[in-house]
């Protein structure tokens, strides 16, 4: 079996509490208890598992919400095994996400010399030349190759989306580092890769944002700081948000979710460790990054100095986006789960969106980080719920703003 398998992480971390909690189990209790117990647990889930919408009604949204059936319909229910956030992250280690019916194009362009990248998604034999945009931001460590940013892209194309991929500089192999007591300015990053999609079709062309995690934050980020100035996009998803990091990192520090954050970001160092140790004046050493138990360790010895930042509390402290909430002007769907462990609801700024009628906040109890699985057609065909409102809610602006 492959050792970086995410799922034999979980297993190593917890294997002496699951083999110590079995022998005690099976002194007691038989494998059909615990068998009804889990039927149990699975039908409470499924019963009390509820969606509701937070924001200041008005007559812009409610034109929106008129037109977005999934969204107000609140139904929202999770996969009948895998309710909860712990199964639906091992459900999406096996899940099968549905074949390709296209051959897919994939044109990689750079932005300067940044390491951001746009990567144009075609489908051979569907022809999205003169649609609108509708640009992806993925997680921290996410891209074109991972199921659940083409699970978004398939739904896209086929709403007649014209489809490009946001790759920020993190995942780059050509990432380079500031030298000036400057920090990156990932709004200013996005921007930059804004420009160049509106040089390639014109300023006229209407662009929508739909960000995952970290990349939901980057979009939320460049709406309230760069956006209300010149409106370039013209409305934006975020889903599972870590809007304030220092409260995300207090809830997560020292869990099983913070060790799986982790195991991606080392999986990101491999990723781009040629590019870091080409930069002989930082001078980080590979094997403390890959010794790092936790996250903010991690960001202090790597992200920070790829960032411009003097520590972790720096960072997170201003990456954050939820402190630029009350600027966005143009329409926004948040979409965040109460279980997710990774990006706490904790963290989301409730006041603020209920502050700005611009934004919508679609809440369920269970999905996760990112997941939000559903069943579908037989017993191991899971779907993503959470693009269905994504795509549902970009539609509605464009009908409403009539595209």
């Amino acid at each position: 079996m492959d050792p970086n398998n995410l799922f034999l992480v979980i297993i190593k971390e917890f294997y002496p509490h699951l083999i110590a909690l079995l022998l005690l189990i099976f002194k007691y209790i038989s494998i059909f208890h615990i068998f009804l117990f889990y039927i149990l647990f699975c039908i409470y889930h499924r019963i009390f598992s509820k969606t509701i919408l937070i924001f200041t009604p008005s007559d812009i949204n409610q034109n929106f919400l008129n037109k977005c059936p999934i969204i107000t319909s609140l139904n929202y229910k999770p996969s009948f095994f895998f309710p909860s956030n712990h199964l639906q992250l091992i459900l999406y280690q096996f899940v099968k996400f549905s074949k390709k019916k296209y051959k897919v194009i994939s044109t990689k362009q750079p932005i300067g010399n940044s390491g951001v990248e746009l990567d144009w998604i075609k489908y051979e034999g569907i022809n999205t030349e003169n649609s609108p945009i509708l640009l992806i931001i993925p997680g921290l460590t996410g891209g074109t190759k991972d199921p659940y940013v083409m699970n978004l892209v398939d739904l896209a194309i086929e709403n007649g989306f014209n489809v490009v991929i946001y790759q920020m500089r993190l995942l780059s192999e050509n990432i380079t580092f500031p030298h000036d007591g400057t920090y990156v300015d990932v709004a200013i990053d996005l921007d930059n890769a804004i420009d160049e999609i509106r040089k390639k079709y014109g300023k006229k062309i209407k662009i929508y944002g739909i960000g995952y995690s970290y990349g939901a934050n980057q979009l939320v980020n460049y709406l309230g700081r760069l956006n209300y100035k010149k409106k370039k996009i013209e409305a934006g998803v975020s889903i599972s948000n870590p809007y304030d990091f220092l409260v995300c990192a207090k809830f997560s520090e020292n869990t099983i979710w913070d060790r799986i954050l982790l195991y991606f970001l080392k999986k990101l160092y491999k990723k781009i460790k040629p590019a870091v140790e080409r930069d002989k004046e930082y001078n980080i050493k590979g094997d403390i990054i890959l010794k790092t138990n936790n996250v903010h360790v991690f960001d202090d010895v790597l992200t920070c100095k790829i960032m411009g930042y003097d520590s972790h509390t720096d960072y997170y402290r201003n990456i954050g986006s939820g402190q630029f909430l009350r600027n966005i002007n143009v329409p926004l769907l948040c979409i965040h789960s109460e279980d997710d462990k990774i990006t706490s609801f904790k963290g989301v700024p409730v006041d603020d969106i209920l502050n700005n009628k611009n934004i919508i906040l679609l809440k369920t109890s269970n999905g996760s980080h990112t997941m939000f699985f559903e069943d579908g057609e037989g017993i191991f065909n899971y779907k993503q719920w959470c693009i269905k409102p994504a795509i549902e809610f970009i539609n509605a602006v464009k009908i409403v703003n009539k595209y």
